[in-house]
């Protein structure tokens, strides 16, 4: 089968490097970002829809004619997430304005902010959810993936590795630690955006 060669529809340096990391050697699959001229798009302002996949698809139509433009490429695949924590003592929050959430643009405030609203709260359970999309510019094709993993918000941030609210999500299925203080590869093995594109390359295969 033809490599396809996508864009991930993020100005998130992180994100990338964890979506190439997930994707490894798979040959189904070329990112393609760091050979282009990344226009200047804030994806937040893209992200006006109340769910997570239509955000997605809003990020990759925007992606799609951003390149379509400035490459002159007649033909794009984008692959486009949005991703967010869902606290069930916060009815849900901050769900689809993860990024964005209490108007914060740091992660690390991020996390203090709703460490905050969660105080004297004994339910802390709470899930990441990602909803991916891989998007076909040239027959406005779309295919959608789902990813989800539960657990809980620990205490106080702990670990240095990952980023937005790995330092303080618990995953069930794990030890006890963050995403933070996985390894990456231990993370990839059960995060909701891993758990997404796998369902991805396991369509293209």
């Amino acid at each position: 089968m033809k490599t396809i060669e996508v864009i991930v529809a993020t100005t998130n340096k992180a994100k990338i490097k964890e979506i190439k990391r997930i994707i490894g050697n798979n040959k189904l699959i070329k990112i393609i970002n760091e050979y282009l001229k990344i226009k200047n798009i804030d994806t937040n302002e893209i992200e006006t829809a109340r769910s997570f996949y239509k955000n997605a698809l809003l990020k990759a139509r925007v992606f799609a004619d951003a390149y379509g433009v400035v490459q002159n490429f007649e033909h794009l695949h984008i692959v486009s997430d949005d991703s967010g924590l869902c606290v069930s003592a916060l009815k849900g929050e901050p769900g689809i304005n993860s990024s964005r959430y209490g108007g914060i643009k740091d992660d690390k405030e991020r996390c203090q902010y709703l460490l905050k609203k969660l105080k004297n709260k004994k339910n802390r359970k709470a899930k990441f959810v990602c909803v991916l999309v891989l998007y076909n510019s040239r027959n406005d094709k779309v295919y959608k993936f789902r990813g989800e993993v539960r657990g809980k918000i620990a205490s106080e941030p702990r670990g240095k590795n990952g980023f937005g609210y790995d330092p303080i999500f618990v995953p069930d299925e794990g030890d006890g630690r963050t995403f933070a203080e996985m390894e990456p590869k231990e993370k990839d093995e059960l995060s909701h955006r891993a758990r997404a594109i796998r369902k991805m390359l396991e369509f293209l295969s």
